[in-house]
C-alpha cells in the first residue's frame, strides 16, 4: 500500500504511517540544525588564526554521513583553511577532486589558492570576474586581490586604475589607500603616494604599523635615510600587530637605508638579531643576502655570527651563513678558505633549493681554477637540490663550458643545443657554443643547422662572424680542401671585423706550407694583416 493511500485512509492504520512520515521530517530537520552547528564549530579555527585545527575537525566532519549539498559546503570550508594555513596545493587539489568551481565563492577561493601557488596570471581573471558580480558578497575583496595580481605581474597602471574606486568606499578606504600607496612607491611616484597616506584617518593597530612602514618607503626615496629609519626601526623594537612579511620588508629597508647613509656596520645589527633569534624562519635566504649586501660595504665586516651559525644544526641558517661566509673570504681574496666552507656545504647533502646558490659559487670558482671535472659533478649534484630556473640554467651552463674546456665535445655540444632549445638568456650563446661543438666534432651539417638557429634567435653580426671564423679555422686545422675558401669568404664577408688579421694569418701559414711553399703570396697576407690593425693572437 503506498503512503498517498494510506494518507487517504480512514482509522487507525493512517494514524501510525501519518506519526512516522512526521517523526522522520523532524529527524530530518534535526540533521540540518546539527550540521549547521558542527560546520561552525569545525571551520570556526579558521578565523581564529589556528587554520590547522580547522583542517582536523573538518575532515573528520567529512568522514561523517551527509548530504551532498552538506559534503559541498564542508569541502568549501576545507578549502578556504587550507589556503589560510598556506597549503595551497591541497586546496587546489580539492576543488579538482570536487569541482569546487561552480559558485562565485568557490571561484573567489580556487583563486586565492591560485595567488598563494605564485600563479598571478592564472589567479587574475577569476578575481575579476567575481568582482564583476554584483551579488558578490566579497566584491572589494576580490577587487584589492585583483590589484595585487596585477601588481605582481608588473602591471602597476592598471593595479592604481582598479584600487582607486575603492578609496571613495569608507568601509575600504584604508586598505586601499595602503595599497595604493605602495603601488605609487612602486612607481616612484613619491608625490602621489604622500597624497594617499595623508588622506588616511581611521586605522587600526595593524594598519596604523602598515602606515608608518610606507612612511619610511617614502622618506627614503625621497632620499632621507636618516628620517626614514625614524620610521621603521621602530617596528623592529615593538614588533605587536607587525605581519611576518611586513617586518622583513622593514628589516631590508633598514639595511638600505644604513647603506646610503654608509653606517651598515649598524644596519646588519638588526638583520643579525632577527636571523639569530629566528633560525627557521621561512625568509632567511632573502635576509642573507641583504646581510651580505651590508658586510660588502663594511671594511671589515664582523664575522662571529656567521661562523657561529656555521657550526650549528638548523638548516637553512647554517648552509646560508657557510655560503656568505664563503662570499667574504673571496672578497678577500681567501679562495682556500672559501673552497672548504661551500665544499662542506655541498658535503651536507642538504639538498635545499635555498642553498642550491652556494653549490652554482662553488662550480664558478672550481670554473676559475680549471678543476674541470669538479665542475661537472656539482652541476650532476646540484639537481637534486631542485635549483630555482635560473641558478639550474647557470650551473648547467657552466658544466657544458667545463666539459667543453676538457676535450669532451660531445657531451658538452648536447647540454649546449638542450639549454639552446629553450628560451632563455642562456639561448643564444648556448646555440653559439653548440655551433662551435659540433665544428669540433666534425659535423657541419649540424654546425649549419644550429648557426641558422642562432640566426634565428637574433645572434649578434659580431657572433655571426665569429661563428664563420670558428668555422674557417677549424677546417684550416683539420687541413680540409675547403679551407682556403672558407678563410677567404670570412675575409670577404667581413672586413671590418677585428679578426680579419687572424683570418689572414691562417691563410698565409697555408700559402707557406703549400707544395712548394708560396712565400710571395704568403708575404702579401701577412703584409694585409700588419695593416688590419691585428690582435694579438694574430
Amino acid at each position: 500500500m503506498s503512503i498517498g493511500t494510506l494518507v487517504s485512509s480512514r482509522g487507525g492504520r493512517c494514524r501510525k504511517p501519518l506519526v512516522l512520515i512526521a517523526a522522520l521530517i523532524a529527524s530530518a530537520t534535526a540533521v540540518r540544525a546539527d550540521f549547521a552547528k558542527d560546520l561552525s564549530d569545525a571551520a570556526g579555527p579558521i578565523n581564529e588564526g589556528v587554520p590547522e585545527v580547522a583542517i582536523v575537525r573538518l575532515n573528520t566532519l567529512l568522514k561523517t554521513t551527509l548530504a551532498p549539498a552538506q559534503r559541498r559546503e564542508a569541502a568549501d570550508k576545507l578549502v578556504e583553511a587550507f589556503v589560510a594555513a598556506k597549503r595551497p596545493a591541497e586546496a587546489l587539489e580539492l576543488i579538482a577532486q570536487q569541482n569546487l568551481s561552480q559558485s562565485a565563492p568557490e571561484r573567489f577561493w580556487r583563486a586565492q589558492a591560485l595567488a598563494a601557488s605564485g600563479r598571478p596570471n592564472e589567479a587574475l581573471p577569476i578575481y575579476e570576474q567575481v568582482a564583476a558580480d554584483p551579488n558578490f558578497p566579497m566584491r572589494s575583496e576580490a577587487v584589492l586581490a585583483a590589484a595585487d595580481m596585477l601588481r605582481e605581474s608588473g602591471r602597476l597602471d592598471e593595479a592604481v586604475t582598479r584600487l582607486t574606486p575603492l578609496v571613495r568606499n569608507k568601509e575600504w578606504k584604508t586598505r586601499a589607500s595602503l595599497r595604493l600607496a605602495s603601488l605609487f612607491l612602486d612607481k616612484g611616484d613619491a608625490h602621489n603616494a604622500q597624497r594617499v597616506l595623508q588622506g588616511i584617518d581611521d586605522e587600526n593597530t595593524a594598519e596604523r604599523k602598515q602606515h608608518r612602514f610606507l612612511r619610511g618607503r617614502l622618506e627614503l626615496v625621497q632620499h632621507h635615510p636618516d628620517r626614514a629609519l625614524g620610521y621603521l626601526e621602530p617596528l623592529t623594537k615593538r614588533p605587536r600587530d607587525v605581519s611576518h612579511p611586513l617586518m622583513v620588508a622593514a628589516l631590508c629597508l633598514i639595511g638600505d637605508a644604513h647603506l646610503q647613509l654608509k653606517t651598515a656596520e649598524t644596519g646588519d645589527d638588526f638583520l643579525e638579531d632577527f636571523i639569530d633569534r629566528h633560525p627557521g624562519d621561512a625568509a632567511l635566504p632573502l635576509l642573507l643576502a641583504k646581510l651580505d649586501e651590508l658586510y660588502r660595504a663594511e671594511k671589515k665586516p664582523v664575522r662571529v655570527e656567521l661562523e657561529r651559525w656555521t657550526r650549528e644544526s638548523e638548516q637553512p641558517r647554517r648552509g646560508l651563513a657557510q655560503w656568505y661566509l664563503a662570499r667574504i673570504e673571496l672578497r678577500a681574496g681567501r679562495n682556500d678558505h672559501a673552497r672548504q666552507l661551500l665544499s662542506d656545504l655541498r658535503t651536507s647533502r642538504a639538498n635545499r633549493t635555498d642553498l642550491a646558490g652556494g653549490l652554482l659559487e662553488l662550480a664558478e670558482l672550481e670554473m676559475r681554477s680549471n678543476n674541470l671535472t669538479d665542475v661537472v659533478a656539482i652541476a650532476e649534484e646540484a639537481k637534486a637540490w631542485q635549483p630555482e630556473i635560473d641558478v639550474a640554467r647557470r650551473i648547467e651552463f657552466l658544466a657544458a663550458r667545463a666539459e667543453y674546456a676538457s676535450g669532451r665535445f660531445a657531451g658538452a655540444t648536447t647540454r649546449f643545443e638542450k639549454m639552446g632549445r629553450t628560451p632563455s638568456i642562456f639561448s643564444p650563446p648556448a646555440l653559439y657554443n653548440a655551433s662551435l661543438g659540433w665544428l669540433q666534432i666534425g659535423d657541419r651539417q649540424q654546425f649549419v643547422a644550429a648557426y641558422d638557429q642562432a640566426q634565428a634567435q637574433g645572434a649578434s653580426p659580431d657572433d655571426r662572424a665569429e661563428l664563420r671564423l670558428q668555422e674557417a679555422l677549424v677546417r684550416a686545422r683539420q687541413q680540409q680542401p675547403d679551407a682556403i675558401e672558407t678563410l677567404r669568404k670570412f675575409v670577404d664577408a667581413f672586413p671590418q671585423n677585428p679578426r680579419v688579421s687572424e683570418a689572414l694569418v691562417a691563410l698565409a701559414e697555408i700559402a707557406f706550407h703549400q707544395n712548394p711553399p708560396q712565400i710571395d703570396q704568403a708575404r702579401k697576407l701577412l703584409a694585409r694583416a700588419a695593416e688590419s690593425h691585428p690582435t694579438t693572437v694574430a
